[in-house]
C-alpha cells in the first residue's frame, strides 16, 4: 500500500513555508518573482527574486502574486508553488496531501482560488485551515477543551485574530495592518521627516532593528542609507528606536483596536 506523503504549506504574502512532518520547517522562500513582460516568462523566484527590486530594467517586473494572503496573479503564483515544490528537501509526489494555511474570513471564490492553484500546482488533496488555528496547532495549545485561546498572528499582508475553543474558531477578525503596513508607514515617516526616500527591504531593517512596541531597556540605533529627497543623491541617517515607535503608533493601535472588537465579539463564558 502506498502512503500519500503529507506536506504542511504557509502561502504567505512575504514567505512560502514548506512544513515536513518529523522534520519540520524544510523549505521557506520569499514569495516573489520576476516576470519579464517581453517573453511573458518567470524569470526568477524567492530570494533571487528579492534581490531584483529596485534593480531591474523596464521590461522586468518583480511582484508579489499573493497579497493580503489572497491569490493576486494565479498563473505566475502558480508557476512559483511549482518550482518551490521542486525543491530537493521536499519529498513530492503526485500523490501528496497538503495542508495549507489561509486568511480567516476569506470568501468561497477565494478558498477555491487557494485549493485550485495547490492542484494545479500538483497537489492531490489540498485542505485549507485558518491561520489563527495552524498557529494554535503549531504553539501546541490545547484547543481541543473547553478553554478559550485568543491567537494573534501579524503577518505581513494581513493580521489575523480569533478566539479559539474545542477544535474550532468561535469568532475572527482580518486586518490589512500588518507587516508590509507597517513598512509603508517607516517609508513616509523616514521621507517626511528626515527627506530621504528609502525602499521597503530598507524599511523592513529598521522595523526588525529597531521597531517595537513598548520602550526598551536598552537604547537602539541603526544607519540606513537611502537618496536625497531635495538632491537624488546617496544619503546616510541614524533611525533611533523611539522615532520608530512613534511612526508605528497608529498602526499598532489599530490592531489592539481590533482585538478588543474580537474580545467584545466573542459569546459571553456561561
Amino acid at each position: 500500500m502506498k502512503f500519500k506523503k503529507k506536506i504542511g504549506v504557509d502561502l504567505g504574502t512575504d514567505t512560502t513555508q514548506v512544513y515536513l512532518g518529523g522534520n519540520g520547517v524544510v523549505f521557506s522562500e520569499p514569495s516573489i518573482a520576476a516576470f519579464n513582460n517581453r517573453t511573458n516568462r518567470v524569470v526568477a523566484y524567492g530570494a533571487e527574486a528579492k534581490r531584483m527590486f529596485s534593480r531591474t530594467p523596464a521590461h522586468i517586473t518583480v511582484s508579489r502574486p499573493i497579497t493580503n494572503g489572497v491569490i493576486a496573479d494565479f498563473d505566475i503564483a502558480k508557476e512559483m508553488i511549482q518550482r518551490f515544490l521542486k525543491h530537493e528537501r521536499i519529498p513530492w509526489s503526485w500523490s501528496t496531501r497538503m495542508v495549507v494555511s489561509v486568511p480567516t474570513n476569506l470568501t468561497e471564490v477565494e478558498r477555491k482560488s487557494v485549493e485550485d492553484l495547490l492542484k494545479e500546482a500538483g497537489a492531490n488533496e489540498v485542505y485549507l485551515v485558518e491561520q489563527p488555528l495552524a498557529a494554535a496547532l503549531g504553539s501546541q495549545l490545547d484547543i481541543h477543551q473547553p478553554t478559550a485561546y485568543l491567537v494573534l498572528d501579524i503577518g505581513a499582508g494581513t493580521t489575523d485574530m480569533a478566539v479559539i475553543s474545542m477544535n474550532g474558531i468561535v469568532v475572527s477578525r482580518r486586518l490589512k495592518v500588518a507587516g508590509d503596513y507597517l513598512n509603508g508607514e517607516i517609508m513616509k515617516a523616514v521621507r517626511e521627516e528626515l527627506k530621504l526616500n528609502v525602499g521597503e527591504p530598507t524599511a523592513e531593517e529598521i522595523k526588525i532593528a529597531v521597531g517595537s512596541a513598548i520602550p526598551q531597556n536598552e537604547k537602539l540605533e541603526v544607519m540606513v542609507r537611502g537618496r536625497d529627497v531635495t538632491s537624488g543623491l546617496p544619503r546616510e541617517a541614524t533611525i533611533k528606536d523611539t522615532m520608530v515607535r512613534g511612526w508605528l503608533h497608529r498602526p499598532l493601535k489599530l490592531i489592539v483596536e481590533g482585538v478588543k472588537d474580537l474580545i467584545e465579539a466573542a459569546p459571553p463564558v456561561r
